[in-house]
């Protein structure tokens, strides 16, 4: 546990079943359904990292295999492969899959959402498959909010080929279908949703929403930066990003110029035109002030620009004909790609704080004082929820808190100062402080988490 699941597990540990339906402490954020499964597991087996990370696992394993499922009967059993296995490698979604967090649940509903929809046209608008994507979407709508696009996209997608087909009963059951999910999820919002996030989590850098219309230099190099952040962070592609984004580019051309695909098309587009025109009107961040793409919060659009990208590597690679080396190298392109993107891992290493409590609770003596870097308390608190250590607990450096908090703790003894997810600036700040208060015996690390033991003079 590290600092953002570290902070919607105590939300978890500390609230009852029905408290988790309000607004959660230290600004977070996630659905019921995901919060009620974790509290679920967690009561079980005493709120062990194992439990609350179980469902995020498994639930991140099944939408892969849904996927495999997914891509076959949109692509048939040859050319599926372009795009399962760029993401059985994809690092982003492996990694979320091992984190606390619900991004796992949208990775696992969108895919169900997606081949609910396409049952609807394999069966031929049949009661049972309209009724079938209607309740997958409200529970959909129940374990995650990024879903909402997907619903709401490919669900007005199925509306539209439902009138534009020849069966009237088609047209009116779809239409009562997507119109009682969508009131759903008004009642979902109005109640649970807007309540419980909160007006602050809708703030954010003009930067991180995507410009409509790309007039100034800067908002085209946004467009630009974004692009291919977006190729290489959320689809874990590094390096030969030509490949992958020619393959996208084609496989939208394919699908809106072939009949076989244009049910691909409005099931697939919707959601991202969704996605790109909510962050255009100001309502849904999709990238940091640096222009790196969010991946947590467009992990859920990695299955449909797979998708895409499988579509025009495979029509491509028909077109060179005999020339089957080519096609040869475009594959080979597209999988090393994706396996080098796996190879590097994550971005994000991880802060072993478990073994570093666990030392402080060996070693610490009465007399003795801690000071708890602020972007380390939520870990800390978890950890030492069953046997609290008397510390000082940090505020951030923007305000030049580090000195105050320590004054806090100036006595003589020995200090432990408890540090992680802290950087360059940050960790120099904290040094340069303790070493005017006293001295330096040890300083005990673990991957991503430092414990200091200082002697502070009189």
């Amino acid at each position: 546990m590290w600092l953002d699941p570290a902070m919607l597990a105590l939300n978890v540990v500390d609230r009852d079943f029905g408290e988790l339906l309000g607004r959660l402490d230290m600004n977070q954020a996630a659905p019921a359904g995901f919060l009620w499964l974790s509290k679920a597991l967690g009561s079980v087996f005493d709120y062990s990292e194992y439990s609350l990370y179980l469902a995020p696992c498994l639930f991140g394993v099944v939408a892969f295999l849904l996927f495999i499922r997914l891509s076959i009967d949109v692509l048939g059993p040859g050319c599926a492969p372009l795009a399962y296995l760029p993401m059985a490698t994809c690092s982003t979604a492996i990694f979320y899959c091992g984190e606390f967090r619900p991004q796992s649940f949208d990775l696992f509903f969108t895919v169900l959402v997606f081949l609910a929809g396409r049952q609807v046209l394999n069966r031929d608008w049949a009661t049972v498959a309209i009724a079938s994507f209607a309740a997958v979407s409200i529970v959909a709508l129940w374990f995650s909010y990024a879903v909402l696009f997907v619903v709401a996209g490919s669900g007005a997608a199925l509306v539209l080929l439902a009138i534009t087909s020849a069966q009237a009963r088609a047209r009116l059951q779809m239409t009562v279908a997507f119109a009682a999910v969508m009131g759903f999820f008004l009642v979902l919002y109005l109640l649970h949703i807007r309540p419980s996030i909160g007006s602050d989590l809708y703030t954010a850098n003009t930067a991180a929403y995507a410009p409509v219309v790309a007039v100034a230099k800067a908002q085209w190099w946004w467009w630009i930066l974004a692009v291919t952040g977006y190729f290489e962070f959320p689809l874990g592609f590094r390096g030969l990003f030509i490949v992958p984004m020619g393959g996208f580019i084609a496989g939208v051309a394919v699908c809106l110029s072939d009949k076989r695909y244009r049910p691909v098309a409005a099931i697939f587009g919707a959601p991202i035109i969704l996605v790109l025109a909510a962050s255009g009107l100001g309502m849904y961040p999709i990238a940091t002030g640096l222009h790196e793409v969010k991946a947590r919060f467009v992990l859920f659009t990695v299955p449909i620009a797979l998708i895409f990208i499988a579509v025009g590597i495979s029509r491509v690679c028909q077109m060179v004909g005999k020339i089957k080396i080519f096609a040869y190298l475009i594959v080979a392109s597209l999988l090393i790609s994706s396996f080098a993107g796996a190879l590097s891992g994550p971005r994000f290493p991880g802060q072993e704080m478990r073994p570093l409590v666990q030392y402080l609770e060996q070693h610490i003596q009465a007399g003795d004082s801690v000071y708890v870097f602020h972007a380390s308390v939520p870990a800390f608190r978890f950890y030492t929820r069953h046997d609290p250590i008397e510390a000082v607990f940090g505020h951030s450096l923007r305000r030049g808190n580090v000195q105050r908090d320590l004054q806090r703790v100036r006595k003589a003894g020995r200090l432990w100062v408890v540090v992680s997810h802290a950087f360059g600036g940050e960790r120099r700040a904290i040094r340069k402080t303790l070493n005017t208060m006293g001295e330096r015996k040890k300083v005990h690390r673990w991957p991503g988490a430092v414990l200091f033991e200082y002697q502070l003079n009189q």
